[in-house]
């Protein structure tokens, strides 16, 4: 609620209640959207390179560890 919303995989209803709410109340949508500008700026290149690697790499160990597992 501070940068925007996380509404469930494939739940229609929340989502439409959501949008509905956004497209009628400007001003909500205005400081969402910058609090949402405001804190990606916070974000570096690096930093979110850094983030995906270590996801990445948390996948291919839990793989080789299902694989080894299942041998």
């Amino acid at each position: 609620g501070r940068t925007g919303y996380l509404i469930p995989w494939r739940c229609p209803e929340p989502f439409a209640e959501k949008i509905e709410l956004l497209l009628r109340n400007e001003e909500l949508r205005r400081a969402l959207g910058q609090a949402a500008a405001d804190r990606m700026r916070s974000y570096s290149w690096a930093e979110v390179a850094r983030s995906v690697a270590g996801v990445l790499g948390e996948l291919v160990e839990e793989t080789a560890r299902t694989r080894l597992g299942a041998s």
